[in-house]
């Protein structure tokens, strides 16, 4: 009995393994050894989104794979690192000479306008109205010896900021999301969708 638990048990086992070599990442960073990684930048928005995002991303990079990622901070600051003011062709090598990295990761965040949504079907009893926005981010990885675009994706969802709505009773019901954690837990979904080219699959 024990014996006919264990063979099929093996051969899962082997079978599993097999799986993780036939199936590498679509996007392999390993050959190029070590990357640059710039703060994803943030419009229409105030407060720690873009050191989220970016931190969160190097995590979800670094955990599939096998690769040294170098903080170069806000792409501003180091494009001015070696006197560039637009990110082209020359200002990529100047930062791979620089860093000694073979390409950068750069990021963008967007945020769009808040956009107030009443609810009609219920507003004989109860009045309410939501507070939606848009989060637009992208990622794009690029070489520093061309600076052609090596790999870029990027994604889009709605989100809920804020609730207000007044009661039968004309008793207002406030209820604000912590806009910080609302944030991040959005952010951690779509950074783990655009960064799905670098996991096994």
């Amino acid at each position: 009995m024990l014996k006919r638990i264990l063979v099929p048990a093996a051969l899962c086992l082997f079978l599993a393994s097999c799986a993780l070599r036939m199936f590498p990442p679509a996007f392999d960073l390993g050959p190029l050894q070590r990357i640059g990684l710039a703060e994803f930048s943030v419009e229409k928005a105030e407060g720690p989104l873009g050191r989220m995002a970016t931190q969160q991303f190097l995590e979800e990079i670094l955990r599939w794979q096998r690769v040294e990622v170098v903080d170069l901070g806000p792409l501003e600051e180091a494009l001015g690192s070696v006197g560039a003011d637009r990110p082209d062709r020359l200002a990529y090598q100047a930062l791979g000479d620089r860093y000694d990295v073979a390409a950068v990761f750069t990021g963008r965040i967007l945020i769009s306008d808040i956009r107030p949504e009443i609810d009609l079907r219920n507003i004989l009893r109860r009045l309410s109205v939501r507070a939606r926005f848009n989060i637009f981010i992208s990622a794009t990885l690029v070489s520093t010896d061309s600076g052609g675009v090596m790999w870029t994706r990027s994604t889009e969802r709605e989100g809920e900021a804020a609730r207000l709505g007044v009661g039968p009773r004309g008793v207002f019901d406030f209820g604000l999301r912590d806009q910080e954690e609302n944030h991040r837990r959005m952010l951690q979904r779509m950074v783990r969708d655009i960064t799905r080219d670098f996991r096994r699959r």
